[in-house]
């Protein structure tokens, strides 16, 4: 209905989609996170190739929905609960570790050797990344 223009902008923005999941896999805090990015962006390129091939007559007719397009709520309900998996994935950031000298710490004047101490010391350690003394 949207004639070849139409087509190809929806060709454009699944391959939009793929392609920000395989960034998300790589940018991913951890290996499950990065496996599961892959495996959402290769489900939606997978639908969406099929789909395509089933309209040009390349394949038989399969029954698989058009993910985000087509009719049928529960596949819906599924792609977009893959696609909330794959923003809580992008949300998260890997820990990064920070090398703080003894000399920093020690500047921060923090007595670290209790519980309310480890408190005090990641108080003392945002200071130290924000550059206060």
């Amino acid at each position: 209905e949207l004639g070849l223009f139409g087509c190809l902008f929806v060709l454009l923005l699944y391959g939009l989609l793929v392609w920000r999941a395989l960034v998300i896999s790589r940018e991913a805090p951890d290996f499950f996170g990065a496996i599961l990015a892959v495996g959402i962006g290769a489900w939606i390129a997978f639908e969406a190739g099929l789909n395509v091939a089933v309209i040009t007559a390349l394949v038989p007719f399969t029954g698989i929905t058009l993910p985000f397009i087509s009719f049928g709520g529960s596949s819906l309900v599924v792609v977009l609960t893959a696609v909330g998996l794959l923003m809580n994935i992008s949300r998260r950031r890997p820990v990064r570790l920070i090398k703080i000298s003894e000399r920093e710490l020690a500047s921060a004047d923090v007595d670290f050797s209790s519980a309310p101490g480890r408190a005090r010391r990641k108080h003392a350690v945002r200071r130290i990344r924000r550059g206060e003394r």
